[in-house]
């Protein structure tokens, strides 16, 4: 059945708290795997294709203009998993009234070492 995404995870989310089976046509990445134990199904015809990436582009001799930065750019790596806890914290602090800013600066200072990594030359 078509329906925007809040309706999806609220029926997900619903289905859970009954204990009852749904399937739903989530991605990856997505903040409601680090907040419910959730379980791919198996695709063996490879129907949803194989996973993607997420890449970043700069614009011609950025990275003679700005090599720290660009290093950055090629240091940031960050797992399903971590991408998804931070929305989970943007999400966290909307739905209480703040701006999304506030929850990735949470998930920022929780993460110190991860951006430390990012920020090595």
């Amino acid at each position: 059945m078509a329906s925007s995404e809040p309706a999806m995870l609220t029926a997900l989310q619903n289905a859970i708290n009954k204990e009852e089976e749904i399937v739903v046509p989530l991605w990856n990445p997505h903040r409601v795997f680090s907040e419910m134990d959730l379980k791919y199904l198996e695709d063996p015809k490879n129907l949803f294709g194989d996973a993607e990436k997420i890449h970043h582009a700069t614009r011609q001799d950025f990275s003679n203009d700005f090599p720290e930065v660009n290093q950055w750019f090629k240091n940031w790596k960050m797992s399903d998993e971590q991408i998804g806890e931070l929305m989970s914290y943007v999400n966290e602090a909307e739905e209480n009234g703040q701006e999304a800013i506030a929850g990735a600066e949470k998930w920022v200072e929780e993460n110190k070492e991860l951006i430390n990594e990012w920020l090595e030359k």
